[in-house]
């Protein structure tokens, strides 16, 4: 059997033109940024081509950055530019426009169940996660400072 390699760039042309004959395409999530929600080469998503609309807070999106495609959660606007950051992401943000996003997450495929990417269980786990994510940096540094790390 023969497999076929596809640069990340190649790959994204190849979902965006699916998204637009099909309107959706579901795939496997690489990386880690989206913990604890979505895990890396385990867990899934359904995307829906995006229309325009107004995203919510919390809207999950793929969207065009620098050469690279990625997948994190609306913030906020601020200006002409809209403001995503991932949930495993504490200080970095990533700046797009309107027309850089390419398609809203609307199915989550997590440990094979069917999850609502915008459910309050979510919105408080990333919370938690974040925080948990914080103190570890906290302590790493303190014990640095004393010579423990």
């Amino acid at each position: 059997m023969e497999v076929k390699l596809f640069e990340n760039i190649d790959f994204f042309n190849l979902v965006e033109q699916e998204l637009n004959e099909c309107g959706t395409v579901r795939l496997r999530v690489k990386g880690f940024s989206m913990q604890p929600l979505i895990r890396n080469g385990r867990d899934s998503v359904l995307l829906e081509k995006y229309d325009g609309h107004k995203l919510n807070y919390g809207d999950i999106c793929l969207f065009r950055y620098r050469n690279n495609h990625i997948l994190h959660r609306y913030k906020r606007d601020e200006g002409k530019y809209m403001i995503m950051q991932g949930d495993n992401v504490i200080a970095a943000c990533e700046k797009c426009t309107v027309s850089d996003v390419v398609a809203v997450v609307r199915v989550v495929y997590h440990n094979g169940v069917e999850t609502s990417p915008d459910t309050f269980k979510w919105y408080l786990i990333t919370k938690m996660h974040r925080g948990y994510v914080r103190l570890r940096m906290i302590a790493g540094s303190v014990l640095r400072k004393v010579g423990l790390r």
